[in-house]
């Protein structure tokens, strides 16, 4: 056995490590979670989602979800990955407290699958959604800013993170674009990415925001959906 196999081996047996979700003690390079929480993260099926905003919808029968058959509302081409909760949202604890790059980059390769799956073209351009300053004081600290740059890194295209959030008491938070930006994205392909998706209404905002500089279309992939099936 080589020397540097040697040090791996005595620093995972005197330097284990636990999963981040259920606790275990787990061995080898870093590993996040354990083998069976890892079969426990449930990705979204495109097929069981509502073909007007995108969210898992409570009857398979029906073409739209519960909201939609009232109301339409459209936000497609959108696409989610993961479901809330579980194994993935211990991950994304993680990332959002301390910032971890690996998982950041782990997330970044999940929505670059799920852009694969999806058909989506080439992204020329990757913009973050911002998230509460009320949760997250900086702006560069954000899930969907750090996660965004990875997968900007990934695709080896444009990260602009151009635009800003204005909260107000008892409003929806609204998505202008930075007076410091001028990015251009005119007849370019956007990719909005969020860490999750909670609401319609910010989502709306924001590409309405984006809409403003004239780019060729905008996607948007979400990396959590937060929303109820009813």
């Amino acid at each position: 056995m080589k020397f540097q196999g040697i040090l791996e081996t005595l620093n995972a047996f005197f330097y284990p490590s636990f999963c981040l979700h259920c606790e275990t003690r787990i061995y080898g390079k870093r590993p996040l979670l354990c083998k069976e929480c890892q079969t426990l993260i449930e990705w979204v099926e495109s097929s069981l989602t509502c073909d007007c905003c995108g969210k898992m919808k409570s009857s398979q029968l029906q073409p739209l979800c519960f909201t939609c058959r009232k109301q339409p509302v459209s936000l497609m081409p959108y696409g989610s990955c993961l479901t809330f909760g579980g194994p993935a949202y211990s991950l994304y604890y993680r990332l959002r407290a301390y910032e971890d790059e690996m998982i950041a980059k782990l997330f970044a390769s999940f929505l670059v699958l799920k852009w694969k799956k999806l058909g989506f073209p080439f992204p020329e351009v990757i913009i973050p959604l911002p998230e509460s300053r009320l949760e997250i004081f900086s702006y560069k600290h954000q899930p969907s800013y750090l996660i965004g740059k990875k997968l900007a890194l990934l695709f080896c295209t444009r990260f602009k993170p151009i635009l800003k959030i204005e909260e107000e008491k008892g409003k929806e938070p609204t998505y202008p674009l930075k007076r410091s930006s001028r990015a251009s994205i005119s007849n370019r392909s956007v990719l909005l990415v969020t860490a999750i998706h909670r609401k319609n209404e910010p989502l709306i905002a924001a590409k309405e925001s984006v809409l403003s500089l004239s780019p060729k279309a905008i996607y948007t992939l979400a990396l959590f959906d937060k929303r109820s099936s009813f």
